[in-house]
């Protein structure tokens, strides 16, 4: 802990070397996400205000700065900030911007219509597309949800990595949904689906590891015990697994039977 701690404050020394007088507001940006890390609020809005100066019309700048004056209880410059918004974003962004705008305040109905229109603007974007799914989710619509997940499912193979991210988060998603029923042919199917994100002559990631495994651990038959302790002992084998997963790993071994390698 005073290990990590010791790295936090030297990345905050560091990012606020480099942010000084810069005019570049990814160097703003990560000082005050290092800022918000810390529970420094009062720096943070600075840091978040001179970004938003240099890229007025950057999404991400705004939003980290929406979100700090409302964690600050800054109700009115919040209020100011969002109508600033709705007329300083690029058209091809400003729905899903202002849909996450709106979720900061907790207003889901005009967030959900925003995302939407993202959508119907952009049918084939997997980040509109995510932005619209993950808000059905937590408004428990589940038909929509599914009907969401399953159109950035279906998207072709992209070029780029962030939307295979978001391709990938709906393959978890759902696999979370469908093994959620307890039914045997659903949680083939959940398992499936993760699968789908295993890269070619690799293992699984983390976040895909992780999915598997929980759902698995709910289950007590050994052939699925067995086949997921066989993608992360493949992990394994690649890179060191992560605190989480040596648990998971281990309470699978001990369900399987295989006590010695519990230790």
């Amino acid at each position: 802990r005073h290990a990590a701690h010791g790295r936090l404050s030297s990345a905050r020394a560091l990012a606020r070397r480099t942010a000084g007088n810069s005019r570049q507001a990814a160097d703003h940006l990560w000082l005050a996400g290092l800022l918000d890390a810390a529970q420094s609020q009062d720096e943070a809005l600075v840091s978040y205000r001179r970004a938003v100066e240099l890229e007025p019309n950057s999404g991400r700048a705004a939003l980290g700065l929406l979100r700090a004056l409302l964690a600050a209880g800054r109700r009115e410059q919040a209020d100011a900030e969002l109508r600033r918004m709705a007329a300083a974003m690029p058209e091809s962004e400003k729905a899903s911007i202002l849909g996450r705008a709106y979720q900061l305040f907790g207003d889901a109905q005009t967030a959900g219509s925003y995302f939407q229109l993202a959508v119907v603007a952009r049918p084939s974007d997997a980040a509109a597309l995510r932005d619209l799914a993950a808000h059905f989710l937590l408004a428990g619509d589940a038909k929509k949800d599914d009907e969401a997940l399953q159109r950035l499912m279906s998207l072709p193979s992209p070029d780029n990595a962030a939307a295979r991210n978001h391709i990938a988060w709906a393959r978890r998603t759902r696999a979370r949904l469908l093994a959620a029923t307890g039914r045997y042919a659903d949680y083939q199917a959940a398992v499936g689906l993760i699968e789908e994100n295993q890269p070619s002559g690799g293992a699984l990631r983390a976040e895909d590891l992780a999915v598997l495994a929980s759902i698995t651990l709910q289950r007590r038959d050994l052939r699925s015990l067995r086949h997921v302790i066989g993608h992360v002992e493949r992990a394994q084998r690649e890179r060191s697994l992560m605190g989480g997963e040596q648990l998971a790993l281990a309470r699978m071994y001990q369900r399987s039977g295989r006590w010695r390698d519990c230790e």
